[in-house]
C-alpha cells in the first residue's frame, strides 16, 4: 500500500471516529446536566440530612459505574483474588465507594447553576466532561471533571470524579497497591469496611 492510500485510509478512520463522538455529546451533555440538576435539586431541598443521603444513594447506584471502578481500583492482583475474596472486595468497595461519592455530590449544596465548559473524547471508548458549578451565598465556583464510560447497556455512566487536579481513582488505585503490598488483601477489605461504618 503507498504512503498516499495509508494517508486515505487513516484520514477516513479519523474522520469516522470524530464524527461518531460528536453524535454522542449530546447524549453525554444530557447525561451530566442530569446528574449535577438532580444533585443540585436534592442538596436544595428542605428535606432532612437522613432523607438527603439517602436521595444520593439511589443517584449515586443510577449514575455511577462501581463495578467498572472496583476492578480498575485494585488493577492486577484481582487475578490474584479468590472468588471469595472477590465477592467480599467488590461488594465491600460499592459501599465504601459509595459514601465517597455521596459527600462528592454534597459540594453542589449552597450552588446553583451548571455550565460545561468542555466535552473530550478518550482513549478506550471514554470521554471527559469539566463543569462549573456556579456558586451562591458568597462562596466560590467549583470545577468538577467527570471520567465517563459506557456501560454494558451502553448507557454512559461515571467512573471517576477529579476535583481540583486530584483524580479519586488514580488515588485510590496507588493507595490500595500500597495497602495491599504491604498488609494484604484482606487488610484493605477490612479498612474499607471500617471507613464505610464510620461514614454512616
Amino acid at each position: 500500500m503507498s504512503n498516499m492510500r495509508r494517508l486515505a485510509v487513516f484520514l477516513m478512520i479519523f474522520c469516522f471516529a470524530s464524527a461518531s463522538f460528536s453524535s454522542e455529546e449530546q447524549n453525554i451533555r444530557n447525561f451530566i446536566n442530569s446528574v449535577v440538576q438532580n444533585a443540585l435539586q436534592v442538596m436544595s431541598s428542605s428535606n432532612a440530612d437522613s432523607a438527603k443521603r439517602n436521595e444520593l444513594i439511589s443517584l449515586f447506584h443510577d449514575v455511577v459505574d462501581a463495578n467498572w471502578m472496583s476492578r480498575f481500583a485494585i488493577g492486577s492482583e484481582w487475578k490474584n483474588l479468590s472468588e471469595t475474596q472477590r465477592e467480599d472486595y467488590t461488594s465491600s468497595y460499592e459501599k465504601y465507594v459509595e459514601c465517597l461519592y455521596v459527600e462528592k455530590f454534597k459540594i453542589y449544596d449552597g450552588r446553583q447553576e451548571n455550565q460545561i465548559i468542555s466535552i473530550k473524547e478518550l482513549p478506550r471508548g471514554q470521554a471527559s466532561v469539566e463543569t462549573k458549578i456556579t456558586a451562591v451565598r458568597g462562596e466560590r465556583d467549583v470545577t468538577m471533571l467527570y471520567r465517563l464510560r459506557k456501560d454494558q447497556n451502553n448507557n454512559w455512566k461515571v467512573i471517576d470524579i477529579i476535583a481540583e487536579g486530584i483524580s479519586l481513582m488514580t488515588t485510590q488505585r496507588s493507595d490500595f497497591k500500597s495497602e495491599i503490598l504491604q498488609h494484604g488483601i484482606e487488610s484493605l477489605i477490612q479498612n474499607m469496611k471500617e471507613k464505610t461504618k464510620k461514614c454512616h
